[in-house]
């Protein structure tokens, strides 16, 4: 595992960004609202501030497991796209990012077959 990541068996941990991410993500999928409603009610690993990534936050990880080849291995990601917090102006449209290619798209936020991993600042 890299140097900057450390785990429980509930969260994972970027010691170079201080952003703690949920390690057993749901598996089942949410529209943003209720991913939404899922991150607020969230309690876990004693924390209760838990929220949706930002799109920067979730690429960050992203690329930083997959460089590192730990994926799977300290977060578990079951969905293929996830939800992130930014949204097209002035529309019903999210960005989400596609696990295995790193590729962003835009989709409703009612779309109910995106997956979450919530994340909190520890900082």
């Amino acid at each position: 595992m890299p140097k900057h990541l450390s785990h429980t068996d509930t969260t994972v941990l970027d010691t170079s960004t201080g952003m703690m991410w949920q390690r057993m993500m749901p598996t089942v999928c949410y529209d943003q609202n209720e991913a939404k409603l899922y991150a607020a009610r969230l309690r876990l690993g004693g924390y209760t501030d838990w929220r949706i990534p930002t799109l920067r936050e979730l690429l960050r990880l992203v690329h930083t497991t997959k460089n590192d080849q730990v994926l799977g291995r300290t977060v578990s990601l079951p969905a293929s796209y996830i939800w992130t917090t930014d949204r097209e102006p002035n529309s019903r449209y999210a960005w989400v990012i596609q696990l295995k290619t790193c590729d962003m798209i835009c989709v409703p936020t009612a779309d109910d077959s995106i997956g979450l991993c919530c994340v909190r600042y520890t900082q």
